[in-house]
């Protein structure tokens, strides 16, 4: 009885190890990959286009993320500061992080959610709502007050971290729809007791070996084969000397490189092209701007809103004297853009705090 249950613990490992292998294994063969017909388009997953944008708010997430949780971690273990040689390590390690799985990250969601799509899984708006007031960051509901949901405390979180609902809630439905997905190959993987045996034998089983070793040339002296012998020898053993099927090719190398060289390619044919294909170069309308944050948690004194108000007067006040506003940026600001001497790149309507949207996109260029 003992073993059995031991074998069992062993099989729920190998079953979530199936799974985890499966998942992505019969998804991603032949289904997509990255390509670069246009710089607006990092990878296209089954026609679906991950647009660079897109990617780029991804991957500036993934930083953020990793970034603030490093430093959380450094101040908890050094009990002090990172210093800006701690600092700068942080960001490139966050960095490295970043371009590392951000892609990988995006194209296996999408590849999971087509799959899921193509089994006709669906997400029930009551799954949705439950998921969205359930929703905890370390183990707290982030967007409850004394137990139930607060729906201001909910979009005034999601418009502190630059979040619409639209897309928090796209995410959720993300999430749950992976989450069935997994749910379903799990609850199609069935392990019989004898697979359960044979798996548990090979990852316990050991053996103990004596040998002698021989050396060959020691008993080779001595020895001399006719004709007739190994004649003989090969007649009985033919099928110990038959090989994998070979060919014998010829080829023709081309130069790629060469060949651009001869294409002429003319003013009317691209324009032709771009004619035929506006659809791929035609995007929202967006801004580029820098900003400077001053944090204040939501439910802050008027004190700290004060202190906060007064801090950010200053900054504009020497800002409208002359100084350099990416400078003040890079040493004031306390959102993660500080890094970038507070660059928020290009964003669309709709993607940033309605406030602060309205006001960047109210400048002319």
């Amino acid at each position: 009885m003992v073993l059995l249950k031991a074998m069992r613990r062993s099989a729920r490992r190998i079953l979530w190890v199936v799974i985890i292998l499966i998942i992505p294994a019969f998804i991603w063969w032949g289904t997509g990959g990255i390509k670069e017909r246009s710089s607006n388009i990092v990878a296209s997953v089954n026609k679906e286009k991950i647009a660079r944008d897109v990617y780029d708010r991804a991957y500036y997430n993934v930083y953020r993320n990793t970034f603030e949780s490093s430093y959380q971690n450094y101040k908890r273990n050094n009990k002090k500061e990172p210093d800006e040689a701690a600092l700068e390590k942080l960001r490139e390690q966050a960095k490295q992080q970043a371009e590392r799985t951000t892609l990988d990250n995006m194209i296996r969601e999408r590849l999971l959610l087509h799959e899921a799509r193509r089994r006709g899984l669906e997400i029930s708006d009551q799954e949705l709502i439950k998921a969205i007031k359930d929703y905890q960051v370390e183990g707290r509901y982030i967007f409850q007050r004394e137990g139930k949901f607060d729906r201001q405390l909910y979009l005034d979180l999601l418009a502190y971290s630059n979040i619409t609902p639209q897309d928090f809630e796209k995410e959720m439905g993300n999430r749950l729809f992976i989450s069935k997905l997994q749910s379903q190959v799990r609850d199609d993987i069935k392990v019989s007791e004898e697979e359960i045996k044979n798996e548990y034998i090979r990852q316990k089983e050991r053996v103990r070996i004596k040998y002698l070793q021989f050396k060959e040339d020691d008993y080779k002296e001595g020895i001399a084969l006719s004709e007739k012998e190994i004649g003989d020898y090969f007649d009985q053993h033919k099928e110990d000397f038959k090989t994998e099927e070979e060919v014998k090719i010829e080829y023709l190398e081309i130069d790629i490189k060469e060949i651009e060289e001869r294409i002429k390619i003319t003013k009317e044919e691209v324009a032709q092209y771009y004619e035929e294909h506006l659809e791929d170069y035609r995007r929202p309308e967006a801004v580029k701007a820098r900003h400077i944050l001053i944090k204040v948690e939501p439910g802050a004194s008027q004190k700290v809103d004060a202190q906060a108000k007064r801090r950010i007067a200053d900054i504009l006040t020497r800002v409208k004297a002359g100084e350099d506003f990416a400078a003040l940026a890079k040493e004031h600001s306390q959102c993660p853009s500080a890094v970038r001497e507070g660059d928020l790149g290009f964003f669309s309507r709709g993607r940033m705090a309605p406030s602060f949207e309205e006001t960047a996109f109210a400048f002319k260029a």
